[in-house]
């Protein structure tokens, strides 16, 4: 994700920069464990005298995200859940274990249990769950950097985007969800 630290773009028609920030991931209290993220990306973007930034939160794999094992896939699902009491603007990272094999990224998409019933997911287990997930169809990293978070994907509020700077998450303890 070090390699996403760069302004990519500096010249008449403005100024974008992303960052990542890799998510510290040891010890049961740790920024992964508690809200479920591996890494976050944000976005400075700045044109004339406007400036923006967004971020959103991400959880990578290896492999797809949906060819993985019951069990395996319902750690994922909880891991969203946990990224679902922040933001949902949430990012997974599919990363092939083949070679030669590009990453991709899929926007995920959750929805409110309460309102929607998911169509494939019956456990009863499942249910009870607050947040409920779904995805857009995988596309290229480059991609997702510039037709998607730099334009209409991310979280825009100024504390987010600050709190997902520090990789231990401290300050989202305080922020929570936007509803």
């Amino acid at each position: 994700m070090a390699r996403l630290d760069d302004v990519v773009y500096d010249g008449a028609h403005g100024y974008v920069e992303f960052q990542s920030t890799v998510v510290s991931d040891r010890g049961p209290h740790s920024a992964e464990s508690t809200w479920g993220a591996d890494f976050a990306i944000t976005a400075d973007l700045r044109q004339d005298n406007t400036r923006a930034a967004k971020a959103v939160l991400g959880q990578a794999k290896l492999s797809g995200i949906l060819d993985k094992e019951t069990r395996r896939n319902q750690y994922f699902y909880g891991q969203c859940e946990k990224m679902c009491e922040a933001t949902d603007q949430i990012v997974a990272l599919e990363t092939p274990m083949a070679v030669g094999k590009t990453p991709a990224i899929r926007i995920v998409r959750p929805f409110t249990l309460q309102n929607e019933k998911p169509n494939n997911i019956k456990s009863k287990k499942y249910q009870q769950k607050k947040y409920g997930i779904d995805f857009d169809k995988p596309i290229t990293v480059g991609q997702y950097l510039v037709d998607f978070i730099s334009c209409f994907h991310g979280d825009p509020r100024g504390e987010f985007v600050q709190a997902t700077r520090n990789s231990r998450l401290t300050k989202l303890h305080i922020l929570g969800r936007a509803h």
